[in-house]
This record gives C-alpha cells, structure tokens and sequence, in this order.
C-alpha cells in the first residue's frame, strides 16, 4: 500500500471510531436512552444514504420497504421512546454526530475491500484509532487505574477485541460479498442481540414490544436480501465515484 492510500484508511480509523466513540461516550451521559435507542435506528438509514449520494449505489423498491420496515422494527424493539426531552440537546446531537460517522465509515469501507485486504486496512484503522484517542483521554484528566479485577478486565477484553476488532474486521468481510445496502439492514439484528443477551445475563423479562420488533426486523431482513450477486448489483451503479481510485 501507498502512504497515501495508508493515510486514507487512517483517516476512515478516526472517522469510524475515534470521533464516533468520543462523542458517543460523551452523548450517552448527556442525552436519553430514548434518542440511544432511536440512533440504533438511523445507523442503517444514514449509511445507505450515504452509500447513495456518494457511491451512487441504486436502492430498489424492495430495499426501500425492508430498511423502513427495519427501522421501525428496531424503533418498536426500543420500547417507542420519545426522544427530545428538555435540557438533553447537547448529548442528542452528539449521538447524532455518532451516527453520522458510524455510518460515513460503514459506506466509505466498503471501497476497501475491492483493493486492500480486509486484515490489513483494519490493522491500520483501528491503530490509527487508538493514536486518535490516546489524546483525547490524557486530556481528560483521568487517572490510569492502579487495578482492575477480573470483572472489569474481561469486560475490557471482549469490548476491544470482540466488539471492536473483531466487528469492524467482520463487516469489512461482509462488504467483500455484499453491497452496502443488504449488509446495513442486518445492523438492524443488533438490538435483538441486546435484548437477548440482557435477558441470558442479567434475566430481564421481554416486553411485548420486542416481539413486535423482532418480527418486524426478521421480516425486513427477509424482503431484503439478495437476489442478485454483488457482481451484479454493482452492475447497476450509476457513474460510480472510486474515492480509493488508487488502491
């Protein structure tokens, strides 16, 4: 890889993980689970927006109907909440801003996997990502922590390699074989996974609401998938803009 195509996958590493996680974290204090729970939601409809305008990827009718299904389906498994509570407008746009580059970085990689193997831009992304947010977190104040117990450390071990290694190195493989459409409907599985490890580990009881949104989910994800392979689809580009022309 070229320095310049490196510092172009840095630049998706902070674009899909330092800025996202800092104003998320920052966000979730500062907001509602209401607008956390509607954010699920806008993700996926962010990022085939984004994958629209800037990739100039089609979305058929079918897609259309299955990412709105979803999207209320995950709006539903969140209870209905009502976001916009007074005094919480600096967190909702933080979550928002989240979102945003959430979903600038679920579109944008997937350029990567046409010219660069998946391992490879993803080391450099989330390097790039832990540099952007050493920064961030020695200006913060906080004390590094003379110990930590069993508890805390496997928490810590399954966020960063399960939940953010291993995930962003799993969806840039998705993208290998997918379009950008189909594979942001299934981000809309996340909030049933929530839902379903909250009830094996700490034994909550399901509303009825989940059901609803559950079946609503699994039937958009149904509606949405593929009918055509990725060849095929990509066929149906219009114009399309190579941001990594030189990979």
């Amino acid at each position: 890889m070229s320095a310049r195509v490196i510092t172009r996958i840095a630049l998706l590493g902070l674009i899909g993980f330092t800025v996202p996680v800092t104003f998320e974290t920052i966000g979730i204090h500062a907001s509602t689970a209401a607008l956390g729970a509607v954010s699920i939601a806008l993700e996926p409809l962010f990022t085939v927006l984004i994958a629209a305008v800037v990739l100039r990827q089609r979305l058929s009718s079918r897609r259309k109907l299955a990412m709105a299904m979803a999207a209320i389906g995950a709006y539903v498994v969140g209870g209905c909440p009502r976001p916009g509570v007074a005094g919480y407008a600096l967190g909702d746009v933080l979550l928002l801003l989240a979102v945003l580059c959430y979903a600038c970085y679920n579109a944008l990689s997937s350029r990567l996997t046409e010219n660069v193997p998946a391992s490879a831009a993803m080391s450099v992304m989330l390097l790039a990502g832990f540099l952007g947010c050493t920064p961030l977190w020695l200006m913060s104040g906080h004390p590094w922590p003379h110990h930590l117990s069993a508890g805390p450390l496997l928490s810590l071990a399954f966020l960063s390699l399960c939940a953010t290694a291993g995930a962003y190195l799993v969806w840039l493989f998705v993208l290998q074989d997918q379009d950008v459409s189909r594979a942001a409907i299934t981000l809309y599985l996340q909030p049933i996974f929530g839902v379903l490890f909250s009830i094996v580990i700490i034994h909550t009881a399901p509303t009825p609401f989940f059901y609803i949104g559950a079946i609503l989910i699994l039937m958009a994800l149904y509606l949405g998938r593929n009918v055509e392979p990725r060849a095929a689809a990509n066929a149906d580009l219009e114009g399309p803009v190579n941001v990594y022309e030189d990979m």
